[in-house]
């Protein structure tokens, strides 16, 4: 089985996972801007730039892991994630762990009910100079766009809204928001459009709403405005504990390294991808 992991060279905790996990599997390391060898069986990636032979090679079976920070609250920058054959929520779910040994995972929390205002988890501050910084699973909301969420959420629950703006996207000298968890008490229902911040609210009980399927609590949530509080929260949290890893300790690359076999294992009995990769959240 050939095995390959991209690197960018900057020697920093990614290039260090795909090299440990490149070893673990017994495979070799290209740079982030190559081309992805022919007859590639597994390509490793920390989230991915659409290199012009990655559609070729998913097309002819290559299985394509995706790796990127973790899911689980603010530990999520000591840890990562690993997605199959697509990126967190369109990504390829893998059957086996069903069966296998809990994984350390938050404790999930009774779904509440109360809450005096709706949150809006923005992609991006409306003043961000980037495009990207407006960007939500690479769809790019106008500068108005959770104003306008804000406000058609307020009119459906008939409560007010606030907006929450990504903490890392401030502009200078911008308050940082409130930390996530001193605000699950005070909210109904939490709105986003893709963000892995929905982890965090489905797992403290808040009903919230996920439109668009890229994220990993879009089964969930609701991608229409309406609060819901569905049942499986524990088998969906199993699911995500078997994708997320600590980024340091041999037996947490292992344990890696064994689920991205176990995932490889069943995208070979599957239909292979097709383009565009983008249906699958790969940009």
């Amino acid at each position: 089985m050939r095995v390959v992991g991209a690197v960018d060279g900057r020697g920093g905790s990614r290039d260090y996972i795909i090299h440990n996990l490149i070893d673990r599997l017994g495979g070799v390391i290209i740079d982030r801007d190559g081309d992805v060898p022919k007859g590639t069986d597994i390509f490793l990636s920390w989230r991915f730039k659409l290199i012009p032979n990655l559609a070729h090679v998913a097309a002819q079976g290559t299985v394509i892991v995706c790796l990127d920070l973790g899911y689980f609250d603010e530990s999520k920058f000591e840890r990562f994630t690993v997605s199959i054959n697509g990126v967190h929520g369109l990504s390829m779910p893998v059957d086996a762990i069903a069966k296998m040994p809990a994984r350390p995972k938050p404790r999930l929390h009774a779904w509440r009910k109360g809450g005096q205002f709706i949150q809006i988890i923005a992609p991006g501050h409306p003043s961000a100079r980037k495009a990207s910084d407006i960007a939500a699973a690479k769809i790019i909301h106008p500068e108005a766009w959770a104003q306008k969420t804000a406000c058609a959420a307020s009119r459906v629950f008939g409560k007010p809204a606030k907006i929450r703006y990504h903490p890392r996207k401030l502009p200078p000298g911008e308050a940082r928001p409130p930390p996530l968890d001193s605000t699950f008490e005070e909210t109904f229902c939490s709105v986003t459009y893709a963000s892995t911040t929905a982890i965090q609210t489905v797992i403290a009980g808040v009903p919230t709403v996920v439109m668009h399927p890229r994220s990993p609590a879009f089964v969930m949530g609701s991608p229409n405005l309406e609060a819901v509080r569905p049942r499986g929260r524990r088998e969906w949290l199993h699911d995500l504990s078997y994708r997320e890893y600590d980024m340091v300790g041999a037996a947490e690359l292992d344990a890696a390294a064994e689920y991205i076999i176990l995932g490889v294992e069943q995208a070979k009995t599957q239909p292979k991808l097709v383009a565009p990769l983008t249906r699958y959240g790969i940009h």
